[in-house]
C-alpha cells in the first residue's frame, strides 16, 4: 500500500507579517476567511489529520472545516525564545544576519534550524510505519525540515526553500522509497 503524506502550510499569524517573530499568535478575521479554502482531492478524504500544536495551524484546519485532528507536539512551529514577539528590526543586524545563514544558530532560549530538523525527523522516522494518506495542518519551517529528510539534503539547504502560506507540499511511500511529489502548490479558492 502506498504511503501519502500531505503538509498543508498553515496561515501566517499577523505579528509574522508584521515583521516580528511570532509568539503562537492566533489569526485575525481577514487571515481565517482567506484560510477558508475547500480542500478537494486526497487531502480530503485523508485517514488521519494532524495538526501542530500551535495555534495558527489549528485555526488553519478549523477555518477549512477540520475539526477532528490529532495535535501533534513535534510539528510545532520554530520556539524563537527570547525574540517571540520581538521586532526583527529589533534584534541586532550580525545575530539576525547568523541566524538566517547558520541553521545551528539559536535565538536565546530558542530553538536553531537544525533542532527543528532533528524533532521533525524523529516524529516523521517514528511515522513512516502508518500506511494510507494523512493531512498535517503544520508550519514552512516544519515542511522544509520534513523535505530535507526525504531528500537526504544538508541543513543549509533549508534556506532555498520557499513554502508559502496555504500550500500543499505531498511526500509519498512506496515500498519504503520516499519521495517529494510537489512542493509548495498554493491552494486555491473553489
Amino acid at each position: 500500500m502506498r504511503t501519502m503524506l500531505t503538509l498543508l502550510c498553515a496561515q501566517v499569524p499577523p505579528a509574522l507579517r508584521a515583521g516580528h517573530f511570532p509568539d503562537d499568535d492566533g489569526l485575525d478575521t481577514t487571515q481565517l476567511a482567506d484560510a477558508s479554502l475547500n480542500l478537494s482531492g486526497p487531502e480530503r478524504h485523508s485517514a488521519r489529520v494532524i495538526c501542530s500544536s500551535s495555534r495558527a495551524a489549528q485555526q488553519t484546519a478549523q477555518a477549512m472545516g477540520i475539526n477532528d485532528y490529532q495535535l501533534e507536539p513535534a510539528l510545532k512551529e520554530v520556539d524563537y525564545g527570547l525574540w517571540s514577539g520581538v521586532s526583527l528590526k529589533d534584534i541586532e543586524p550580525q545575530l539576525l544576519g547568523t541566524w538566517l545563514r547558520d541553521p545551528s544558530m539559536s535565538p536565546p532560549n530558542g530553538e536553531s534550524l537544525d533542532m527543528v530538523c532533528r524533532r521533525t525527523r524523529s516524529w516523521f522516522e517514528a511515522s513512516q510505519h502508518q500506511q494510507g494518506m494523512s493531512l498535517v495542518f503544520t508550519h514552512a519551517n516544519v515542511i522544509k525540515a520534513l523535505v530535507l529528510s526525504v531528500l537526504g539534503a544538508p541543513m543549509t539547504a533549508m534556506f532555498h526553500l520557499d513554502i508559502a502560506p496555504l500550500s500543499l507540499t505531498r511526500l509519498t511511500c512506496h515500498q519504503g522509497r520516499w519521495q517529494v511529489q510537489c512542493l509548495g502548490v498554493p491552494l486555491k479558492h473553489q
